[in-house]
């Protein structure tokens, strides 16, 4: 972990003003890493390269530096037991719902 701390702050840029997705990956852990993994992923994602992309876009996903693969780091979270699809496909099921 902290190793992996160390790693990323050793590649992040500063960025004067954080107006862009590109921006919150590039400062966190630099260009070579936001390049490599994050901006390809981006663009087949959401259809539009992060430089175009809203900074609350990614400022939301924290970078991990643990095996820790919950969303949040709160103490209690819930998922639905057979996945957020088939809750919608249940919901949308309902009888109530035209």
């Amino acid at each position: 972990s902290e190793a992996l701390e160390g790693f990323f702050a050793a590649r992040r840029e500063r960025v004067e003003e954080i107006r862009t997705a590109e921006d919150v990956v590039v400062s966190t852990v630099g260009r070579e890493l936001y390049e490599k993994f994050f901006q390809g992923y981006t663009r087949k994602q959401w259809g539009v390269d992060p430089s175009q992309l809203s900074k609350s876009v990614t400022a939301r996903v924290p970078t991990r530096t643990n095996r820790d693969d919950r969303y949040f780091g709160d103490s209690f979270q819930q998922m639905p037991a057979e996945g957020y699809t088939r809750m919608f496909q249940r919901m949308l099921d309902h009888p109530n719902i035209k």
